[in-house]
């Protein structure tokens, strides 16, 4: 029984640690776009990446419209 508990606590642990950083990397990316429209200079690499996420962002919901 123990055992089984501790393994539902370790799965739940990496859920919730996943689920952090997913929310991290949007609140980044948030505030990235936010200072390319301000007009703050950001390097490139970082404005391309905000451009590849955005495609495939939008190719996600296309394809979710479309079915």
């Amino acid at each position: 029984m123990l055992q089984k508990c501790l393994t539902t606590t370790g799965f739940l642990t990496m859920v919730g640690w996943f689920t952090l950083a997913c929310m991290m990397v949007n609140e980044v990316r948030s505030i990235l776009e936010n200072l390319v429209e301000c007009g703050c200079n950001v390097p490139a690499v970082l404005v391309n990446g905000l451009e590849v996420a955005d495609k495939m962002i939008n190719r996600e919901s296309e394809d979710e419209t479309d079915d």
